[in-house]
């Protein structure tokens, strides 16, 4: 402890103090006894007075501690409100996505039904002069552009949502650090958004061209009597039903069979029409589809060539399988099968729901048939068919027919 003026002063007075105290008393001197007595009142004196600078200085101190820790707590609100910015920020960031997305389905709507148009304009045109075609091909263009403006808007919306993470980064301090990072977390989720937002939209544009122009090509091939129901969804895609009614056209199958009926059995029976030759038996377990398709077919006049049979999903064992499929009462009449086309029962049924159509259709077949698989992109169907190769005698290797149907070439191996 360092020793202080003032404290060996204290110390000095105290000693004086007591010792002219004891003297006094001892000697009986009243005087020096006073004199000691007033030795020690200024030695506390001394004390007070230094207690006292001590406590002042000791207060400051805590007015001092308390103005920082004012200041301290207007820093941390300042903080939390640039927090709350930034928050506010990323909530506008994710609105904007919100928005585009919106955006996007509401011009899918429009782009969809524009192409339904553009469709009966085209079913309309191809019984009228050239000038009708060109009309169509104008209107494709139209929607040519209409789709690249879609995606200019896109990249416009891009462009906004780096200024507004921009503007994020000018707002965020540099001590909320956890903030910056879900801010630019959430900045890079945007643009990959919006990267695969812009590539699908590419791709559906590149799509919808190839389509249509499939399905202008589609109804050159026939005079239609009346309109048919539009194909995509569950239906086949136009570009598969143009690849499948030229494969009929070039092969003149006898019996095409039809595992599903709907759309596609119309454009089929126009195909055997057109050869002269040949019918159809379409198998359906759905009793309102199949009704549905018998009223297409006669209101195109194809019923001497189309039979749709409503056939129950029944237990079929195949080996140590159990599946449902189609009841073999609506189609163990048939022989020699040209061209079999799968795409039926619908995969809700089961696992492997379209396994059971070789095992149990492929001694009915022609010794050299056809064997098209619609959904052929899908892992069941991928596994069926590897499955037909790997199990059955005479199964070729499937061959790419459209954007996601195969065919498979079959020839029976005779013992």
């Amino acid at each position: 402890m360092k020793l202080t003026p003032k404290l060996a002063l204290a110390l000095a007075l105290t000693v004086a103090g007591l010792a002219s105290v004891a003297a006094g008393t001892l000697k009986q001197q009243p005087l020096v006894t006073a004199a000691g007595w007033l030795a020690l009142a200024g030695c506390v004196l001394l004390v007070v007075l230094v207690t006292y600078r001590h406590v002042v200085a000791l207060t400051d101190l805590v007015r001092h501690l308390a103005g920082q820790s004012r200041e301290y707590s207007r820093a941390v609100g300042k903080q939390f409100k640039r927090v709350e910015a930034a928050q506010e920020s990323q909530a506008r960031l994710l609105s904007d996505i919100k928005a585009l997305h919106a955006s996007l389905a509401q011009q899918q709507v429009e782009l969809r039904a524009q192409l339904q148009r553009l469709e009966e304009t085209a079913r309309a045109s191809s019984r009228q002069s050239a000038d009708g075609q060109h009309f169509v091909l104008g209107a494709f263009r139209q929607l040519s552009e209409r789709v690249d403006s879609m995606v200019a808007s896109i990249a416009d919306a891009q462009k906004e949502s780096r200024r507004l993470v921009k503007h994020v980064d000018e707002k965020s301090a540099a001590t909320i650090t956890e903030v910056v990072k879900s801010r630019d977390g959430t900045a890079s989720t945007l643009e990959l958004v919006q990267s695969k937002v812009v590539s699908e939209i590419g791709r559906s544009r590149t799509e919808t061209l190839h389509e249509t122009e499939a399905m202008l090509q589609l109804m050159q091939l026939f005079d239609l009597v009346t309109t048919v129901p539009l194909l995509g969804g569950w239906a086949m895609e136009p570009s598969s039903m143009l690849s499948l009614v030229t494969t009929i056209l070039q092969r003149k199958p006898e019996l095409v069979v039809e595992c599903g009926s709907g759309t596609s059995t119309i454009w089929l029976a126009y195909a055997l029409a057109a050869n002269g030759k040949g019918r159809l038996v379409s198998l359906d377990h759905e009793a309102e589809y199949a009704s549905a398709t018998r009223r297409a077919v006669a209101a195109h006049g194809l019923e001497n060539i189309v039979d749709v049979r409503l056939a129950s999903l029944v237990p079929h064992p195949i080996g140590d399988e159990q599946f449902l499929w189609y009841d073999a009462a609506q189609w163990n009449d048939l022989r020699h099968i040209d061209v079999l086309i799968v795409d039926g029962p619908p995969s809700a049924t089961g696992p492997l729901a379209r396994y059971p159509a070789l095992p149990l259709l492929g001694d009915y077949l022609s010794d050299r048939a056809l064997v098209v698989v619609d959904d052929a992109n899908r892992k069941d169907e991928k596994t069926i068919m590897r499955r037909w190769k790997s199990e059955l005698p005479g199964v070729g290797d499937p061959a790419h027919l459209a954007s996601r149907t195969s065919s498979i070439e079959f020839q029976r191996v005779l013992d």
